[in-house]
């Protein structure tokens, strides 16, 4: 039986770690879970044939009107990004010397 098939051992060397000191927890995790699993991507083949079909990518533009609140909301976060995003590239100018 392998260490991580039972749960109290699962529960000790993982899911404890992971609420306890998250970092270190989850970079456990990362690592058992890089061993056991497989990346697969679309043009992954077995024996020279597709491991999976699937059909060609169907792109659809939507247009949606908010609702007054949600307008509200995605305003103040446009702004409060725009914002933020004005003043990291003043500070990286005055980081490289440029004002």
């Amino acid at each position: 039986q392998a260490p991580y098939d039972d749960y109290s051992s699962f529960r000790n060397l993982i899911r404890d770690p992971v609420l306890k000191t998250p970092d270190l927890g989850f970079k456990r995790l990362q690592t058992i879970l890089k061993a056991v699993m497989l990346r697969r991507t679309k043009n992954s083949t077995i024996n020279d044939k597709p491991i999976v079909n699937l059909p060609p990518r169907l792109l659809e533009h939507v247009v949606c009107e908010f609702e007054e609140e949600e307008r509200k909301v995605y305003s103040e976060l446009e702004k409060e990004l725009k914002d933020d995003l004005k003043s990291m590239t003043e500070d990286r100018g005055k980081k490289d010397g440029k004002n």
